[in-house]
């Protein structure tokens, strides 16, 4: 591509009609007097400014933006147009359902992350995912994270929300939609916020010993350590009974973690101030509370699992809503029994 010289004594940038060369938006020139033009006739090369963007080839007299140019298509983007605003409008009263559990769960996870999504916002959402599925041709993970990428953050937001947030709900939320089968079952199961709900799923829906064995493994392995031994607690004695839908590898990752549990000894330690003497365990008061609370077999389970804490100094922030949790779990199983 050839590029004029510019003879500074003139001021017209040859290479467009935009006016003065020193306002050429496309074409920035190299002077010896630190962008002062002189009023010799000197002779200095422009270069480009970085617009390589621009689909035609650059000739004197040109425009630098192409201003008032009309492209001519035969009218084939306003066809797709219409075509693709007419398949819309006839599948958005029956959105496909891979699209409504992708912004279900990238909905509840960006929330719980504390990234605020209103229905609205969710709904909106979910009606670019159908529209951007329809011109690409299919619902891919490239259109998921496009728009995604676009719909946050939102100008109410006032601050940029953190892109490994993002990148995790998208994650969650994508495979909740696209994977099939034991893979779902155990993506699923996982996404079960609550104790119950995933035990439930256990009893009712495990495809079959091995599935649930994973499953197992899985939650152990990223559920925090209190949740996990009240899982553990509650379903331990089932699985040695052959009454949950798993292998010997699950009953086995139970067993791990049952055998401290059920037989709790240690010493328990805390700080206390120098000007301070008979102070008790932070942590002590909440979970008697909780445990004298209860009566019967229910007391002995919470008080096992809170012993536990002590010992291993693992805090809990609502002794109450995991006992009962651990509660509901024995419940069900109990019931299914």
């Amino acid at each position: 591509m050839s590029i004029p010289n510019i003879t500074l004594g003139s001021q017209k940038c040859l290479g467009c009609s935009i006016g003065n060369y020193r306002y050429c938006p496309l074409y920035k020139f190299v002077t010896s007097t630190k962008g002062k033009a002189k009023t010799n006739n000197k002779k200095v090369t422009p270069f480009r400014r970085g617009y390589d963007f621009f689909p035609y080839e650059y000739f004197p007299g040109n425009k630098c933006r192409n201003e008032a140019l009309v492209s001519n298509d035969n009218g084939t983007l306003k066809a797709d147009i219409e075509n693709w605003r007419a398949e819309f409008t006839d599948r958005v009263e029956r959105c496909p359902r891979t699209i409504i559990d992708y912004t279900t769960t990238l909905t509840t996870a960006l929330n719980d992350a504390g990234i605020r999504v209103s229905p609205r916002r969710a709904r909106l959402l979910s009606r670019t995912l159908l529209a951007t599925s329809i011109i690409n041709g299919e619902f891919s993970e490239t259109v998921a994270r496009v728009v995604l990428k676009c719909a946050l953050p939102q100008p109410a937001w006032g601050e940029l929300p953190s892109r490994s947030k993002l990148a995790a709900a998208h994650r969650l939320a994508w495979d909740s939609a696209c994977l099939e089968g034991n893979e779902k079952w155990i993506h699923d199961f996982l996404l079960a916020r609550k104790l119950p709900a995933k035990v439930k799923k256990l009893l009712d829906s495990c495809p079959d010993p091995d599935t649930g064995s994973i499953a197992i493994e899985q939650l152990l392995a990223n559920e925090p350590r209190e949740r996990a031994t009240a899982f553990t607690l509650a379903t331990f004695p089932a699985a040695v009974a052959g009454k949950l839908p798993i292998g010997a590898e699950g009953i086995s990752d139970l067993a791990r973690l049952a055998g401290p549990v059920m037989s709790v000894s240690g010493n328990i330690t805390w700080q206390e101030r120098s000007n301070q003497s008979g102070t008790v365990h932070p942590d002590k008061t909440r979970y008697y509370r909780t445990i004298n609370a209860l009566e019967g077999p229910r007391a002995g389970r919470a008080r096992q699992l809170f012993y536990w804490c002590l010992v291993n100094n693992v805090t809990v922030k609502n002794p109450e809503a995991l006992e009962s949790e651990l509660n509901d779990c024995v419940d069900l199983i109990g019931a299914s029994s």
